[in-house]
């Protein structure tokens, strides 16, 4: 039989009960309000791991130093040929750059060996010339003339210092004498003397050298001025070779004197430094007589004839030699192998002649080439620039130089 609790311990029970359900009524009051009144859950502690990716900022800042910006580089220029035109330097002007990089050029071309150029050379020398000259078998008057003197040449380098070369002359041309009219007027052609000459360079500094000439011209020439009655082409042969030395400024008169043997001796200077090319020289020629009839009456010979010739040339070359401006003056001092006691036309001429010439290489280092030009033969003073001398009528000459060769 079981015994029932006594009331005072049930009342202490039902005491108990109340407080923990009051308790518990407590603490689950504050979220009750709260979900009623619709506020979040509280938030879940975070998951632990990897942070999620930064996003990109975005602001730009303008005083951020920028980085190099990376250029493409110009595909490399051709090899070009060594000795081309333009070519020298280190950038595209080559040795035409002006300025420091011209200079340091200049001073290269200083060293090394000399430049001698090609050895060997062939060509044909041309002068047209007019004017007029005295006939001294004519008592002096005026002869007119216009004549076309060819002047055939060669020459060649031996070593660096001796050079052995030739030249043939042949002139045609017309002679109007003074008494025009009565067969007094022609056309004839004549050869002149042959030319062998030598000429041995003494190498002072590689630009400064000084040239000894040495030439032997045989009797060739065609023509006498007092051939017999019955032979008057010798007579107007003669003549046209008088003509073309008056219209080459009395420079080459060996080469037309008929019925001479000459001798020619000189020397001379000759700087050269890069573009720039000056000359000086003096030389002497000796012609004796070696045929032909004697002079009658009152004329007379100089046995020898002479000429002394002293000149300078000034030359400047533009775009490797292909224009090459110049200037040349030479005093000629004669004594002309015929003369009278009334009239004698030696004495001194001066005489100028600007030119241009051009020169054209074969090939890249220059060795083949062709070189050409124009001058122009003026006398200033003396019996070629219009000199009177006695006579009735003033000569007055001119030339047109034209020159071709080619270079090998």
């Amino acid at each position: 039989m079981h015994s029932r609790p006594s009331r005072p311990a049930r009342e202490g029970g039902l005491l108990r009960l109340l407080v923990i359900s009051a308790s518990f009524a407590a603490t689950i009051a504050p979220a009750g309000i709260a979900l009623a009144q619709g506020a979040p859950p509280p938030a879940k502690p975070p998951t632990l791991g990897a942070p999620p990716p930064k996003a990109p900022d975005m602001e730009l800042d303008l005083d951020a130093p920028k980085a190099p910006e990376k250029k493409e580089e110009a595909p490399p220029l051709p090899p070009t040929e060594a000795g081309a035109w333009g070519v020298g330097g280190k950038d595209e002007e080559g040795h035409f750059a002006p300025g420091k990089q011209k200079k340091k050029v200049d001073e290269d071309e200083d060293k090394g060996p000399r430049v001698l150029g090609s050895p060997g050379a062939a060509g044909i020398d041309m002068v047209v010339g007019f004017g007029g000259m005295h006939d001294i078998t004519k008592g002096g008057d005026l002869t007119k003339f216009t004549v076309l003197s060819l002047v055939f040449g060669a020459q060649y380098r031996f070593g660096e210092s001796f050079t052995l070369g030739a030249r043939f002359p042949y002139s045609t041309g017309s002679i109007q004498g003074p008494a025009n009219g009565t067969g007094d007027d022609y056309n004839t052609f004549a050869v002149g003397n042959l030319e062998v000459s030598g000429r041995y360079a003494i190498a002072l500094t590689r630009r400064l050298t000084l040239p000894i000439d040495l030439a032997v011209y045989l009797p060739t020439a065609s023509g006498d001025l007092f051939a017999d009655a019955g032979d008057q082409g010798a007579v107007y042969q003669y003549l046209v070779n008088q003509a073309a030395a008056y219209s080459r400024g009395f420079e080459d008169n060996p080469l037309f004197a008929s019925k001479r043997f000459g001798i020619r001796v000189g020397g001379g200077v000759a700087y050269d430094k890069n573009q720039i090319h000056v000359e000086g020289h003096t030389r002497l020629d000796i012609m004796g007589k070696t045929g032909g009839n004697l002079p009658s009456g009152t004329l007379a010979l100089h046995t020898p004839s002479t000429t002394w010739l002293t000149g300078a040339s000034f030359s400047y070359d533009f775009f490797d030699g292909k224009l090459t401006p110049g200037l040349r003056a030479w005093l000629a001092v004669t004594t002309l192998p015929v003369y009278a006691p009334t009239r004698d036309d030696s004495g001194a001429q001066f005489v100028l002649e600007p030119s241009v010439y051009s020169r054209f290489p074969h090939n890249a280092p220059g060795s083949l080439a062709l070189r050409g030009g124009l001058g122009y033969v003026i006398p200033i003073a003396g019996t070629l620039g219009g000199g009177q001398g006695g006579a009735t009528e003033s000569t007055s000459t001119g030339g047109l130089r034209v020159h071709a060769e080619f270079q090998f």
